[in-house]
């Protein structure tokens, strides 16, 4: 339950049924033109009716934490689950206070984990912090022992003999669990390269991500030329395709103006750049979260921790998703503050243009999705919202802004009314705009030749967020850290749409569901093929005697006894036999390449066969068809194991 949201606000509405002040506010309410207005009321009345959120200790470095958490990693280290273990480590890791004892032991004991998982250079770099940090010398053979281990896996003979030859105050002498002395270590190199973790058991990370496909955008940097911006009144802004485009090229590759770690991933992912870390190293002051680097440690305080730090237990676990997007929004949009006049000056005195297509471009003509304005003009549908709705948004975005005054430095000691209420105007126009736009971070996780994609942040893209959806979506998004990479996974012609799909798939959900969704959170009816169609989901989809069609799209109706020539409406003359033949042949062919890609062969590219048989059955068979569906899925499969990944081996 969040307590922002729910428990303060059912509190606010109590007090108002108290003198039945609920249908006067409410009226009050609707009179308001402007966000700001709206977050004021709702500020005053919390303020009237003591319910502001308390201030709470922030959530320090404490020895017995850190002890507590690393005895619960052994346990689990002990018991073989390594992945838990890893993240048991790093918790108690973030929760140690500096140059403690605590510190390196937890750096010391994740060290064994990534030997385990075969994460040798992680290991090595665990190594040489906790060596670093003060480990106690009675127990430094440990990870001497491992370190030489390392290297003799690496193959670095010279470099293994050097740490023997090291002087280390006596801790090469100690023994070994297994009774070998460090010295021995070098004269069994051979037996110790046979180990089980050769192989990591564990694989994590991304691939670099890719280049666009034919080019950049005149207009928009992070998207393919291939691509065009358009606008209509109907549709509002959308995207199409300026040339043909085949399943697997890619449209954009977009970072993301701001992004938020969702609270179950902080232990394991880096807070800034949101990559899966290995090694990674606690935040300074705060003792909640990580990064996988200090370049990314420095980068995520000079551009929004150093405002967010004290405020992690006040909202972190407290507010949604949405919400702790809107906070970083204005956070990195204001410059931690430090430019919030400035930014109330560009936004009171922006000029709406008379080209709607035009929303948020630069004034040289380019739409920057690393800028502010293209996420202020995002789409929040507020003519459309109950007034219900935007009272609890209101109320929402009242409390954060309590929180931004009361528990970090983001306002000037002398701030005026007018910029404070800015503010929280911006966090409400905000937790409007983004519900309808964000998007969220994922990773992939395969285990045993299973796929389950799991959120770990959400994150606001301008570009993607042009997108129309449907139903059948003709492209698909993976998270490479925070940055989104759009890719096609269906031919599509010079002149069609680019449709994204908003979590509402027709092989997953039925019609009504999908179109009761759709019109709650995103205000439209869908008309997609499969709504109109009303297309069956996967399980129920048809898997023989299919419909083929004509390369025009029309099906073509072979009577009983006729040729195997069929012409189409369109003068067109297909062999139907021919047709029949090479689909069964392409079919075999992928029927193949699938069992490749469950038994994990295919981490580095998608088989060209894959994508030549969804091109022939998107060309030749009527939909819905479920192989189409399985090709289209095992592509995307191929693709997630280049994004946000972790594969387990069997």
């Amino acid at each position: 339950m969040y307590l922002f949201e729910d428990i303060i606000f059912e509190r606010l509405l109590d007090a108002l049924k108290v003198g039945d002040r609920v249908v006067v506010t409410s009226h009050l309410f609707y009179e308001f033109k402007t966000d700001s207005e709206r977050v004021a009321l709702a500020h005053q009345l919390l303020d009237e009716e003591n319910l502001l959120p308390e201030n709470e200790s922030i959530a320090i470095k404490c020895h017995k934490l850190s002890s507590d958490l690393r005895n619960e990693g052994n346990k689990a280290f002990q018991k073989k689950k390594d992945l838990v273990a890893l993240q048991l480590y790093n918790r108690s890791l973030a929760a140690a206070p500096l140059n403690s004892k605590e510190y390196s032991l937890a750096i010391g004991n994740r060290s064994a984990v990534n030997w385990s998982l075969g994460f040798i250079d992680a290991c090595l770099s665990d190594i040489d912090q906790a060596l670093q940090s003060g480990y106690p010398n009675e127990l430094k053979y440990k990870l001497i022992e491992r370190q030489v281990k390392c290297y003799i896996k690496l193959g670095m003979k010279a470099d293994a003999e050097k740490i023997i030859k090291m002087d280390l105050e006596g801790a090469h002498t100690k023994r070994s669990q297994q009774g070998d002395s460090i010295e021995a270590l070098i004269q069994n190199m051979q037996e110790i390269s046979k180990e089980t973790c050769a192989d990591p058991s564990v694989k994590v990370g991304c691939a670099p991500k890719p280049p666009l496909s034919f080019g950049v955008n005149p207009e928009i940097g992070c998207a393919s030329s291939a691509i065009a911006l358009k606008y209509t009144e109907e549709m509002g802004r959308l995207m199409v395709a300026t040339k043909d485009i085949a399943p697997g090229d890619v449209l954009v590759v977009e970072q993301p103006f701001a992004s938020v770690l969702l609270p179950d991933a902080l232990s394991t992912h880096c807070y800034n750049c949101l990559q899966r870390c290995l090694s990674p190293i606690p935040c300074l002051h705060c003792a909640e979260v990580m990064f996988c680097n200090e370049k990314c440690r420095s980068e995520c305080w000079e551009r929004f921790h150093s405002i967010d730090c004290p405020l992690l237990p006040h909202v972190y676990k407290k507010v949604g998703k949405m919400g702790l997007l809107a906070l970083r929004v204005l956070i990195v949009a204001s410059q931690q503050g430090r430019e919030l006049k400035n930014l109330y000056e560009g936004v009171e005195g922006m000029k709406v243009p008379e080209d709607q297509r035009t929303l948020g471009f630069s004034v040289d003509g380019q739409y920057v999705s690393t800028d502010y304005y293209p996420i202020h003009y995002l789409v929040g549908h507020s003519n459309r919202r109950a007034n219900a709705d935007l009272f609890r948004r209101s109320v929402t975005a009242a409390c954060l802004l309590h929180c931004l005054e009361t528990c970090s430095r983001f306002f000037a000691e002398d701030v005026n009314d007018e910029l404070f209420y800015f503010s929280g105007g911006l966090l409400l126009r905000h937790l409007q705009s983004l519900p309808c736009n964000a998007h969220e971070v994922s990773e992939m996780i395969v285990d045993a030749g299973s796929f389950e994609s799991h959120e770990i942040g959400a994150a606001g893209y301008a570009t993607l967020s042009l997108l129309n959806h449907s139903c059948d979506p003709n492209v698909v998004r993976h998270s490479y850290g925070d940055w989104a990479v759009l890719r096609a996974i269906k031919p599509i012609r010079e002149g069609e749409e680019i449709l994204d799909n908003y979590g509402y798939h027709h092989a997953l959900h039925s019609v009504e569901e999908r179109r009761s969704q759709l019109s709650k959170q995103y205000f439209f009816h869908c008309t997609c093929p499969a709504c109109q169609g009303a297309w069956p989901p996967y399980k129920d989809q048809p898997v023989s005697n299919p419909v083929y069609k004509c390369n025009c799209g029309k099906a073509l109706i072979k009577e009983s006894g006729s040729s195997v020539q069929v012409l189409c409406s369109c003068g067109a003359v297909t062999d139907i036999a021919q047709l029949e033949s090479d689909v069964n042949a392409s079919s075999k062919l992928f029927r193949d390449t699938l069992s490749g890609v469950l038994a994990g062969h295919f981490h580095n590219s998608v088989p060209n066969s894959l994508i030549q048989h969804l091109i022939l059955l998107e060309n030749s068979v009527q939909r819905p068809w479920r192989e189409f569906s399985e090709c289209q899925e095992t592509i995307k499969q191929c693709l997630s194991l280049q994004a946000n990944h972790v594969t387990v081996s069997n």
